[in-house]
């Protein structure tokens, strides 16, 4: 499993949103895994994210013709932004090591 999919997947129950972590996908007979696809987000198919632009790149034409959005993202840098714009510890990101850290948030 992807190093980061227990934090998406934590983020998605936080904050009540829509995250398929891992996400398994076939176009045109390819198998790809992804981090996460997060559907309500980014194109019409919703945004597939991965920390690895390497896991990415060789499938971009097919999945954008897919209409899905892609984004290069690790966990540490999305909970940072993310939580550093809802933490209720005013004015500070939470640090990057999980989303599992920021007090206002729960489980210190």
């Amino acid at each position: 499993m992807k190093p980061d999919v227990d934090c998406w997947l934590e983020l998605a129950h936080r904050l009540g949103i829509e995250i398929v972590a891992p996400f398994n996908l076939e176009l045109s007979g390819v198998e790809m895994l992804f981090t996460a696809l997060l559907p309500q987000f980014g194109a019409p198919a919703g945004m597939v994210v991965d920390a690895d632009w390497a896991v990415i790149a060789p499938h971009e034409s097919s999945l954008l013709a897919a209409g899905y959005g892609l984004h290069r993202s690790t966990m540490s840098f999305s909970t940072s932004y993310v939580y550093g714009a809802l933490c209720k510890c005013a004015r500070k990101l939470v640090p990057s090591a999980c989303c599992r850290t920021c007090p206002s948030l729960g489980r210190a």
